[in-house]
């Protein structure tokens, strides 16, 4: 079994990766990323690392032929949310975000491969009512609803959306590593009470994936954490009261503030609690609570 899995030097296609490697010697796995892969994958004889942007579409579609992988997991995409409002990028992101979602969607389905597609709660609006209210707020959003939508075209193929949000995990900075960061030097930390969702550690969220991509139950899923929804600012202060139960000292205090008294680019989405009730009913059972997976990943970080 061969499989090709873009984005492998971010957050979640590394775990991805690992957790194939270490599922079976006789895989093979080929991860394609703009930068090195993390040293763990290097380890393995049968990881593959092609080094190379997802928007070299000519190399895209020559490395899809020659490998001619039984699975594509892709995860490569523009997330720097930000950056992406920018008019002078909306070119290099519909390519990273778009392009190479249709291109790889093209070649899986003329093929009859597996293709699983990582989106993200940014394709929601702000309609607490509906959970499936697929009415993005910013640029971002706009450009992974439109590779869902490419993904949608091919019903009749083997093909997987799965939404994951607020992320965090060992392979690149997220949301808990930025307020680690900020606590080592500030004594205060602003961060908005007025966005909800909840957090999913990427360790627990790459085994799902690897479920889901394994089974022919295909369609879109909604991927988090078990446990109760959150305010960015609460997780925040769970995350330093964390630090504080694993033994390590610090006095820095979480200022809570809306949105509004902070300067963005994007829009946020307000309401990020996804519904995973079609998980549920495809057999897949839901993920530990995301209170395990942050101390796990609070204790390895804080070890270094």
């Amino acid at each position: 079994m061969k499989y090709l899995v873009t984005g492998v030097t971010g957050q979640l296609g590394a775990e991805i990766a690992l957790q194939l490697l270490n599922s079976n010697p006789n895989i093979e796995v080929y991860g394609l990323g703009r930068k090195n892969a993390p040293l763990e994958l290097k380890r393995y004889l049968n990881f593959f690392e092609h080094k190379c942007d997802i928007t070299d579409f000519g190399y895209l579609e020559k490395l899809f032929l020659e490998i001619m992988p039984d699975v594509v997991i892709h995860c490569a995409a523009w997330t720097n949310v930000e950056a992406a409002e920018k008019q002078e990028n909306h070119a290099e992101v519909i390519n990273t975000n778009v392009c190479s979602t249709a291109i790889l969607a093209k070649l899986c389905n003329e093929y009859n491969k597996k293709l699983l597609y990582i989106s993200t709660d940014f394709v929601f609006g702000n309609n607490h009512a509906f959970y499936e209210d697929l009415n993005p707020l910013n640029f971002y959003g706009e450009t992974k609803r439109a590779g869902e939508r490419i993904i949608e075209n091919y019903t009749n193929s083997k093909f997987f959306i799965v939404r994951v949000g607020w992320t965090f995990g060992k392979y690149g900075k997220n949301f808990v590593s930025k307020i680690i960061e900020l606590a080592n030097y500030l004594p205060v930390i602003n961060v908005v009470y007025d966005e909800i969702g909840t957090p999913t550690y990427a360790e627990d969220a790459a085994a799902e994936i690897i479920n889901i991509v394994n089974s022919d139950k295909y369609g879109t899923y909604n991927l988090s954490e078990s446990g109760n929804s959150i305010s960015r600012a609460q997780f925040a202060k769970v995350i330093l009261n964390t630090i504080k139960e694993l033994g390590f000292k610090n006095d820095t205090v979480i200022s809570p503030v809306s949105s509004e008294q902070l300067i963005y680019l994007a829009k946020r989405p307000k309401y990020s609690v996804m519904d995973i009730s079609n998980l549920v009913a495809n057999g897949f059972n839901p993920l530990p609570k995301w209170q395990i997976g942050l101390k796990k990943y609070l204790q390895m970080e804080l070890s270094k």
